[in-house]
This record gives C-alpha cells, sequence and structure tokens, in this order.
C-alpha cells in the first residue's frame, strides 16, 4: 500500500513539476529561394528571366517536368508569399519548439523563413539530391533546451536510377542540463524509387539509433519527416522498411499507429486519415511520421504527453477536392495569386508533445 502511494505522489510530482516541448514535421513543399545554385537542378523555381532558364528547362527529359518548368516564373514576391503561407500553418496549432522541415532548398530560403517564424537558429544538410532539396531542424535554445551537435548521414545505394537522395540529419540536445534527445529529420527517396532504396534509408537510420542507444542506454529518440512509405511493397520486394526494420525489434515506436490502437472505431474514423492525398488513385497516405524510442513511451525521463499527437489538417490549409468531395492538403499551386487561392503544401503537418 505505501508502495503504491509512494509511486503515486512521485507521479504527481513529476506532473506538476514538468516542462514540456512540442515537436512538429512539415513537408514545407518546395521552398526555394529565386537564385540558382551551382551544379543543381533548380531551374524550375527560379524567375523565367534568369540567364539560362529557358535553356536549361528545355533540356530536362520528362515531357511534365519540362512544361512545368517553363511554366514557373518564380520571384522574390511570390516566395514571400510561401513564407507567409507557411508562418501561417506553422502557428495554427501550438507553436512547436523544435520544427522539422523537409523540402527546403537551402540557407538562404531556410533563414528567410526562420526570420518570419521568429526562431533564432536552424541547421539542415547538404545533400546530393538533383534538385538541391534538403531538411532542416528550427529551434529556440533556452537554458532547458541546449543544443549540441549536429551530424549528415550519406544514404547509400540510392544510384540505380541516378537519383542520389537527402541526407538525414541528426541533432543532439541536453534538455534541463542532463537528458539527451536525439532528433532525426528525414526525407526519404520518393515512391518511384525501388522498395530497397527506403530499405537502405531505414537501414541507415535504425543502425544509428542502436549504436547511441548503445552508448546510452537513457537517451531518447526521436525519428520524424517524410518518410515516402506506404504499406503495401512494390511487386518483387520482400522488406518492409518499417515492420521488417525500423519497428522490428519495438526499441522504436510508431506514434500514430500507437495512438491509433488505442482509440475506440468512432474516434479512429474522426481522426486525418492521413497527411498527403494521391489523386490518381484517389487514396490516403500517412507518409509524415513520428518514430520516438520505447522510452518515450514508457517510463523514461523524457514522456510522450497523452493526446498531443495529431496531424493537423485544419480546413484553412486544406480544399475540397470534388471527385470525392473530401477535404485534402490545399498544394501550393504557383500559377495563382493571393493567400486565399494560393495554397500551402500538398502535406499536412504533424505534432507530438513531450515531457521532461
Amino acid at each position: 500500500m505505501r508502495s503504491t502511494l509512494l509511486t503515486i505522489i512521485l507521479f504527481i510530482s513529476f506532473s506538476l513539476s514538468a516542462k514540456e516541448l512540442a515537436i512538429m514535421s512539415y513537408n514545407a513543399h518546395n521552398l526555394f529561394d529565386t537564385n540558382h545554385d551551382k551544379n543543381k537542378n533548380d531551374w524550375t523555381y527560379l524567375p523565367l528571366r534568369y540567364p539560362k532558364k529557358i535553356e536549361n528547362c528545355k533540356k530536362m527529359r520528362s515531357a511534365y517536368r519540362r512544361k512545368e518548368c517553363l511554366d514557373v516564373d518564380w520571384s522574390d514576391k511570390k516566395l514571400s508569399v510561401k513564407l507567409e503561407q507557411i508562418n501561417k500553418v506553422i502557428n495554427l496549432d501550438k507553436r512547436p519548439d523544435i520544427l522539422g522541415l523537409v523540402e527546403v532548398e537551402n540557407t538562404i530560403a531556410v533563414s528567410a523563413l526562420m526570420s518570419k517564424l521568429g526562431y533564432s537558429r536552424f541547421v539542415m544538410t547538404e545533400s546530393p539530391d538533383h534538385r538541391g532539396i534538403d531538411v532542416a531542424l528550427m529551434f529556440n535554445e533556452t537554458k532547458d533546451l541546449k543544443f549540441v551537435s549536429m551530424k549528415e548521414h550519406v544514404l547509400a545505394g540510392n544510384s540505380s536510377l541516378n537519383k542520389p537522395t537527402r541526407n538525414i540529419l541528426e541533432v543532439e540536445f541536453l534538455l534541463d542540463s542532463s537528458l539527451k534527445l536525439y532528433v532525426f529529420v528525414n526525407h526519404w527517396p520518393s515512391l518511384s524509387n525501388p522498395d530497397e532504396n527506403r530499405v537502405n534509408a531505414a537501414q541507415a537510420l535504425k543502425s544509428r539509433i542502436d549504436y547511441l542507444s548503445s552508448r546510452d542506454a537513457n537517451a531518447s529518440f526521436i525519428a520524424m519527416g517524410d518518410f515516402n512509405t506506404i504499406d503495401e511493397l512494390k511487386p518483387g520486394s520482400k522488406t518492409h522498411p518499417f515492420r521488417d526494420v525500423l519497428l522490428k525489434d519495438n526499441s522504436l515506436i510508431d506514434i500514430d499507429q500507437n495512438v491509433r490502437s488505442k482509440l475506440s472505431s468512432k474516434k479512429r474514423l474522426s481522426m486525418a486519415k492521413g497527411t498527403y492525398f494521391y489523386k490518381r488513385n484517389k487514396e490516403w497516405s500517412l507518409l509524415d511520421r513520428f518514430f520516438v524510442s520505447s522510452n518515450i513511451m514508457d517510463n523514461g525521463k523524457i514522456r510522450y504527453i497523452d493526446n498531443s499527437y495529431k496531424i493537423i489538417d485544419d480546413r484553412s490549409i486544406s480544399i475540397r477536392y470534388s471527385k470525392t468531395g473530401e477535404y485534402i492538403p490545399h498544394s501550393f499551386n504557383h500559377r495563382l495569386e493571393g493567400k486565399n487561392r494560393v495554397g500551402f503544401s500538398d502535406h499536412y503537418p504533424i505534432i507530438m508533445s513531450v515531457k521532461y
């Protein structure tokens, strides 16, 4: 009886004194600046009058990409609108203390966004992606949230289609002066690539987390981003990046899967179906995810806050899809003018919180 009472008292004491940390992941959908980066195929998101743009657009092999490149007249004004739209999305819910970003081009674009959002610091990758697409992490350092270090992890085995992918960004933080939290931002190979390439990414991520965990069993881990992974494998594939790699030994937990498994059928139906809607097949996909170390969902010193996870599918950043009647992410459309028409992203953001 005394033991039970003591446990209750300690739990209440921890809950009352705990600090919170909100974490968000968002695919910003082509956040480019208005200048050409050397050796990058970023011609689509440049002004039409930019030197050699038309010439390089016409060289694109894909008819779709070629037409898109010739249609887009990117400008400082459009970039400004893009930044305003991202700002609106990020501030729809609880403002995140840590913001993971996918599909951002370079430090110029990310710096402009950081100024708009009011963060004091960011780190990002420099990937071999042909278009110059990278991932970034924004945050405000405080006495309770200290930046320690960052690393980039280059993904091997993605050259079969001559499509090198984005590096995985690893950032180490120290919470409350003593608690290690590692955050990984991911943008895995697109679904046009073989499943093998996403398996390679999963293995790289899992191996790194296992290594760090072996060095410090008390460390906590959060992996987030656009994993470009669906439940079904492509014909001929035998290994699933999630089931057979990341989640195989239960050391990592899929937050969305964990949350949905505990809901009633009625409440599950009320949740957003996914973060991305594929119009060609009229189907939802959960491409954006949080994977956390099991100690975050158990009795670790950094703990998941119940009911804090959500897919932010607010109507203000959605558009009604005429063929199904449902609301889907309002994708940013460079051809339109006006904040009410131009859209935001083809992905919804996801958010969760921990206490420590």
